[in-house]
Formats: C-alpha cells, structure tokens, sequence
C-alpha cells in the first residue's frame, strides 16, 4: 500500500512537473497545486542567484546556472521524480533548471510561506528554512520579489 501511494505521489510530481517547462521559464508553468505567487518568487530567485544568466557559475564552480544549481540539487530532483530526468549538464539549461527548481521547492515547500520557500532554495535543504544562515538571503529574495 505504501509503495502505491508513493508511485502515486510520484507520478503527480512529475505530471505537474512537465507542465513546468515550456518556451519561457515561467510563462506557462501552471497555476494550480503552488502557493500565490510562487512563479513571481522564482524569477526572484533567479535573479538573486544569477542575474538570469544560465551561465553564471558560483561556489568555487560547485554552482552553475541561472538557479546556482549544485549537483545534489539534481540528484535531489531526480529522486523526487523516481527516475533520472536531469543530468548535471543540465543545470546550464534555463528552462531545465527552472524545472529542477520547481520541483525541489514545491516538494519541500508544502505549507511554507515563499520567504521560507526560497530559504530552502539557500543550501539550507528541505529544513533550509528552519536555519539562521538563511535568514539574510530569505530577505533579500523578499526585497527582489516586492519589486518585481
């Protein structure tokens, strides 16, 4: 029973998830199932982390693309999915990345406010929002958001 409804669980991410790549990273993602103003708090995201570029690299190289992607990022995804959908070299791809990152952050984002949900984005994990050390970045994402 409990693997039937974690293969249900499973596939309901991954339909939601492939709905949330289209031309534009955020133009069509769907509306149904995130929290008001969730697409918003990804191009914050975004930009706090990359200025938009897909090739921004950080962390000593460790964070590439315009989420700052690290690859336990993609491993993270890909187990939520149940299946190998993202590959570290797609971590470069806009639009793969804005994928990757809404299905890390609407996993572990369920019941969070979007300030504690980009606290998760922050190296911080699925209790990301829980730790001091993300607190500065959960604000300055904030501030980006309010003026977008």
């Amino acid at each position: 029973m409990n693997g039937y409804i974690i293969s249900l669980s499973i596939a309901a991410i991954l339909l939601i998830t492939l709905y949330f790549v289209a031309e534009d990273c955020y133009g069509d993602l769907v509306k149904q199932q995130q929290p008001d103003g969730f697409l918003k708090l990804l191009r914050a995201i975004e930009i706090r982390e990359s200025g938009s570029r897909a090739d921004a690299v950080g962390d000593d190289g460790a964070a590439v693309g315009s989420f700052q992607l690290h690859k336990i990022y993609v491993r993270d995804v890909n187990r939520i999915l149940g299946y190998k959908a993202y590959t570290y070299f797609d971590r470069w791809n806009r639009q793969k990345s804005c994928s990757m990152a809404s299905t890390y952050l609407l996993y572990y984002g369920k019941g969070l406010t979007l300030e504690q949900i980009a606290r998760n984005h922050n190296g911080g994990g699925p209790d990301g929002w829980k730790k001091k050390c993300t607190q500065s970045y959960g604000k300055a994402v904030m501030q980006i958001y309010k003026e977008l």
